[in-house]
């Protein structure tokens, strides 16, 4: 992995290829700038209600705020559909 620039992105990519696992197989969920270039890549964007203008405009999904658990209502709704396959 390149020790000079890196990006959440990067790192992610970096894990799923050990594993032969597609970005377009990811959930991402993000608030701010940082987490970019992630979302930009995955399969499935999702943005917090509370997002920077930067994440809402590439995000496909939205979901409550971080104070409204937000992550923990996609983790709810991916796990529940996932299991009912």
């Amino acid at each position: 992995m390149p020790s000079n620039r890196t990006s959440k992105a990067i790192g992610v990519q970096y894990l799923l290829n050990s594993q032969r696992i597609s970005l377009t197989d990811v959930v991402a969920i993000g608030d701010d700038n940082p987490d970019l270039p992630l979302l930009e890549v995955c399969g499935i964007p999702i943005a917090m209600a509370n997002a920077s203008p930067e994440i809402l405009a590439c995000t496909l999904f939205r979901t409550a705020s971080n104070d409204e658990d937000g992550v923990a209502i996609v983790l709810e709704q991916v796990l529940t559909n996932y299991t009912n396959c």
